[in-house]
């Protein structure tokens, strides 16, 4: 059953696309993947007469920024190929058995938050441990970046602020407490 209120659609942009030449793919990239989360316009999410948005409508939100930053925790290699400084800590000539070890650990990530995206309140735990590691993760980055400003600069336009946006996105958007449904009888 679709949500009426959001759906998330993805799609391969090639060359020869309008759109291509905005995203400045590397030349010899043959293809791009892009997400798009379009929401209802007659949703009253933003609509609150200055008054906080309702955990109803958070959860709302929430469901489509787990899809997205799962899906970039599930393309993490192809994003490292479109931009490689940005998201790649390596010399690109080089093989990094470490880089390949955090894809596969970001995609098992990624898979988890889709599925947590059915039902987040089902998966508290994995949305809080996605928002702190992210936090720590990014963290660790913005200090080795500013450290080695030449070589790991670009991942302030890269990695770094996509791993605070995405946690700020989980911080704001997860209850805090929720109340279980009284069971029926």
């Amino acid at each position: 059953m679709q949500n009426p209120y959001y759906r998330a659609r993805m799609s391969l942009l090639f060359p020869g696309d309008s759109r291509w030449r905005r995203l400045q793919v590397r030349p010899g990239v043959e293809f791009a993947l892009t997400a798009t989360i379009e929401v209802d316009p007659g949703l009253n999410g933003f609509e609150t007469q200055g008054q906080p948005m309702s955990e109803e409508t958070k959860l709302l939100f929430l469901r489509p920024v787990l899809i997205l930053f799962g899906l970039v925790c599930i393309f993490l290699l192809p994003l490292s190929k479109i931009w490689p400084p940005g998201f790649i800590w390596h010399d690109e000539a080089t093989r990094s058995y470490y880089f390949e070890m955090i894809c596969v650990v970001y995609f098992t990530l990624g898979i988890f938050l889709l599925m947590a995206s059915r039902n987040p309140l089902d998966h508290l735990s994995l949305i809080w441990f996605t928002a702190w590691s992210s936090v720590a993760h990014g963290g660790l980055m913005l200090v080795q970046s500013l450290d080695d400003w030449p070589h790991h600069g670009p991942h302030l336009m890269g990695d770094v602020p996509l791993l605070f946006f995405g946690a700020a996105m989980l911080f704001w958007l997860t209850p805090r407490r929720f109340k279980a449904a009284a069971p029926q009888s």
